[in-house]
């Protein structure tokens, strides 16, 4: 009788460290110190289901040939599918004449965002939580006009799927319809300030001080790399500068350095730079040309 209730004592003794040693090695993994059993069990079943669902959102993006990801290297590829994943969930997809959404239309139009987000520590876009699909242009009640994409602060984006996916299959005009929208609403994001990255929402003032001088060539019609409908506002300026921040990098460098390279610092990662993985200039810090365009009073990873 002695003998087994000794057994079951360093049983459960041996359970119970096999239990913490996990929790202690998770916790590592995951840069926490302590964390509860709870939190483990949570994580690791999200972990497993992760690790299933990612293969199938792989096949997705690389059968579209989506090149933004496919460029990355593959641990930013496993991030990019955690995030993409996590963004789906997130929002409430709402069929506006389509014959279907589906799973592809969600992970597309998602990864649009999470390409545009992919250098920020918030990137979910918290203040929108419905986007709108149409098959082509719509018809705006509120505007009174045909769009092909919309964003609001009542936080609703809409896009036109048909011009959505022209924008990807043309990959090097500078127009991206999905980049644009998004673009606005990460702007307006940083407005209404509830889950914005903290760094975008410091830094933005510097980048825009840049962006007003080539904002106000357009207006004087002063030669420009920028499509005329930049010229509409600051907001429209801003969402073209991304569209040709990720479709003409190199042109976009070249013409405007200056710009080019607050939007860097701006978004944390440079589109020029997927040979060494993704380049995440806030860490250059150390390098002259970095250093000229950042305030004093930020601080960087």
């Amino acid at each position: 009788m002695e003998n087994r209730l000794a057994i079951a004592v360093l049983l459960l003794f041996f359970i119970c460290g096999v239990w913490y040693f996990l929790e202690f090695i998770y916790g590592l993994l995951k840069g926490e110190k302590n964390i509860s059993s709870k939190t483990v069990i949570q994580s690791l079943r999200k972990d497993i289901y992760l690790k299933r669902k990612a293969s199938f959102l792989n096949k997705i993006l690389t059968d579209y040939n989506f090149r933004y990801y496919l460029n990355l290297n593959e641990k930013n590829k496993i991030k990019f599918l955690k995030r993409l994943s996590d963004f789906i969930v997130s929002k409430r997809f709402i069929n506006c004449g389509m014959p279907d959404i589906n799973t592809e239309h969600k992970v597309l139009i998602s990864a649009s965002a999470v390409q545009l987000t992919f250098g920020l520590d918030r990137y979910m876009l918290s203040c929108y939580s419905k986007i709108y699909v149409f098959p082509n242009k719509y018809y705006s009640k509120s505007k009174e006009q045909y769009h092909k994409g919309e964003v609001n602060l009542k936080g609703e984006i809409a896009f036109s799927f048909e011009d959505f996916v022209k924008g990807y299959n043309i990959p090097d005009d500078g127009i991206n319809l999905g980049l644009h929208e998004m673009a606005h609403a990460l702007k307006f994001d940083r407005l209404l300030r509830k889950s914005t990255d903290s760094f975008f929402n410091d830094y933005f003032h510097k980048w825009q001080q840049s962006a007003f001088k080539e904002f106000k060539n357009l207006n004087d019609n002063e030669d420009s790399i920028f499509r005329d409908y930049a010229s509409t506002n600051m907001n429209e300026f801003f969402a073209v500068c991304i569209e040709y921040f990720f479709e003409k990098p190199e042109l976009f460098r070249q013409t405007l350095p200056d710009l080019y390279e607050r939007l860097t610092i701006l978004l944390n990662q440079d589109p020029l730079g997927f040979q060494s993985g993704l380049i995440t200039p806030r860490d250059l810090v150390s390098q002259d040309n970095a250093v000229s365009v950042i305030p004093d009073t930020l601080l960087f990873k």
